[in-house]
């Protein structure tokens, strides 16, 4: 179930070749050399290689799995954010509408307490890696997908 404060029907339309952060005026991009005390010592397979970080805005992005949160966790991080620190990026899943390629949907199923912190806040943006996805992968842990 997608939180009820992010649209469930919005869709970020954009250029096909072009991600969020392209826009320098919707976003900007970010040195992922850079990671904060959280960046933790794994990494996913997903977004290994991919080296390029954009503010990416909340309001795009759907979280299709329901989040178990440790509140703790949360308000240790919203701290963090208020106060400026950087986390590492989220992972954003961009899916291409398979019948209208000039639409894109974004997901991110990771990040939960990151993600959470900046909702919290009333953050416009957060760090993350577009990794492209397609539709018939994410299909499967959809319930309705728009796609």
């Amino acid at each position: 179930m997608i939180p009820s404060s992010l649209p469930q029907e919005k869709v970020f339309e954009q250029n096909q070749d072009q991600n969020p952060a392209e826009n320098k005026e919707e976003s900007a991009e970010k040195d992922a050399s850079k990671p904060s005390k959280y960046a933790g010592t794994g990494f996913s397979v997903f977004g290994q290689g991919i080296t390029k970080i954009h503010d990416v805005p909340m309001n795009i992005i759907r979280r299709p799995i329901p989040s178990e949160l440790d509140e703790e966790k949360v308000n240790v991080f919203m701290k963090e954010v208020a106060r400026g620190d950087e986390f590492t990026p989220i992972e954003v899943l961009r899916v291409r509408d398979p019948l209208d390629s000039s639409k894109s949907y974004y997901y991110s199923v990771g990040g939960c307490h990151r993600f959470e912190a900046h909702k919290r806040l009333e953050k416009e943006t957060i760090r993350g890696k577009i990794i492209e996805v397609p539709a018939g992968v994410m299909r499967p842990y959809l319930v309705n997908p728009p796609f």
